[in-house]
């Protein structure tokens, strides 16, 4: 008699609980649910409340899951950082390991490459000036995209030399995104650091690591030091700074 005083209680909240699954129905996070009316008839009360707990329990994650979502059926989507706010620092990015950032680019005739502290005083260089002084070609593995590539440059040995920085001066390389690395002079060059101005033969564009950046080839001390391979650099000048590295 106790079965057959609850089973119409069970079943009718089991009937109320399947009146909740016709509002996920089309709900695209919806579940099909497949029950045969005499498996249901013929369940025990304990059983019919098992079914019935775990459908109430779907039904209300899938109801929570379509309240979270726009009017469309579609998740609303969180503002990108890249929207909320902007830096003008570049950060690497999955697709990029340069970063990406609003560059004013310099115009004909502005210096691209301040070298100071050396003897000579501060030297200012253009793009058309550095293309005119003796430059090297090598192909290196270049460690930020994994690939082989070719740079032509200018010997940092060379740049220490017009601007009159002997090998036992600490200079200080700027990005022009405020990133430092600072070695002495005899540490660049005895790694033959290059300051490249093209790269795979043409001019490098700011988003990898543009107009002009710090490579080494290949096997030397700092091609393994990724923190020396300054890009979109700026200045290099003498400093009485501890070495970064």
């Amino acid at each position: 008699m106790k079965n057959s005083l609850e089973a119409p209680t069970g079943r009718r909240f089991l009937i109320r609980s399947m009146s909740l699954l016709t509002k996920w129905r089309s709900s695209p996070y919806r579940v099909a649910v497949v029950m045969h009316a005499g498996s249901i008839h013929s369940m025990s009360i304990r059983q019919s409340l098992s079914v019935t707990s775990a459908v109430v329990v779907l039904a209300l994650c899938v109801t929570g899951c379509s309240s979270s979502s726009n009017g469309s059926g579609t998740a609303s989507a969180s503002p990108s950082p890249a929207s909320a706010s902007s830096t003008a620092t570049p950060s690497p990015t999955s697709t990029n390991p340069y970063g990406v950032a609003t560059v004013d680019p310099p115009g004909p005739g502005e210096p691209i490459l301040v070298l100071s502290g050396g003897s000579a005083g501060t030297v200012s260089l253009t793009y058309d000036e550095l293309a005119t002084l003796p430059t090297r070609t090598i192909t290196i593995s270049e460690p930020f995209v994994k690939e082989q590539q070719t740079f032509t440059g200018v010997a940092m040995s060379d740049l220490f030399a017009k601007a009159g920085i002997p090998d036992s001066a600490r200079v200080d390389t700027l990005a022009l995104n405020d990133y430092h690395y600072v070695n002495t002079a005899g540490a660049f060059t005895a790694s033959d650091g290059l300051l490249a101005i093209e790269r795979n033969g043409q001019p490098i564009p700011y988003d990898a690591g543009g107009p002009v950046r710090i490579v080494y080839p290949d096997g030397t001390p700092l091609a393994s030091v990724l923190d020396a391979w300054n890009w979109s650099l700026s200045s290099m000048s003498v400093t009485t700074a501890t070495p970064t590295g």
